[in-house]
């Protein structure tokens, strides 16, 4: 975190808590996250695949995450869904690992159409592509095909992505626009 927040303005633009998160809960954290977030980084911890609701409960309130690597658990309680819809919080969907990993039994059965339906702001990532498989590309396609994500849905998360990347404004304002045109232009 200290390096992290070392190199803040130098193109660093989060600080994340990645693996198991039914072995290492939020908590303990918290201080690293506390030095991240004084140097103005996102915070983007790991959250809501292995471990239920209650990781992403913890992400919020102890390392006030601002993006969430996975949080498709979150589906499991209403009260918490509406409070991410409601939020700014993005959550960083990987279906495919979400699979390998079982926390879903088939792709079918993913949570992300019941997130983007409920308001929750997500983005579809490739969870480490040399493990898992699929990059960026293949699980758009996926989330299409399997999932059923319309193009209004899938230009409404990778508008999500952006607004929650971090990027610099102009190269955000860019990034937006070529999304809607490509809707605009019938995908």
């Amino acid at each position: 975190a200290e390096l992290a927040a070392a190199e803040a303005g130098t193109g660093i633009v989060s600080f994340g808590l990645a693996n198991d998160e039914a072995l290492f809960p939020p908590e303990p954290f918290d201080r690293a996250f506390a030095i991240a977030r004084e140097a103005s980084l996102i915070s983007a911890p790991h959250a809501g695949e292995l471990a239920g609701p209650d990781s992403v409960r913890g992400a919020l309130d102890v390392l006030h995450a601002q993006r969430i690597g996975h949080g498709v658990r979150a589906v499991e309680d209403p009260e918490l869904l509406h409070r991410l819809a409601d939020s700014d919080v993005c959550l960083d969907v990987c279906p495919t690992s979400n699979l390998m990993l079982s926390v879903v039994q088939s792709l079918a059965e993913h949570p992300l159409p019941r997130l983007i339906e409920a308001g929750v702001r997500c983005s579809i990532n490739g969870d480490d592509p040399l493990l898992f498989g699929p990059g960026l590309l293949e699980e758009y396609e996926l989330s299409r095909t399997t999932l059923g994500l319309t193009d209004e849905n899938l230009a409404w998360v990778a508008r999500c992505s952006i607004e929650a990347s971090g990027a610099p404004k102009a190269l955000t304002a860019d990034a937006i626009a070529r999304i809607d045109a490509w809707l605009a232009d019938g995908a």
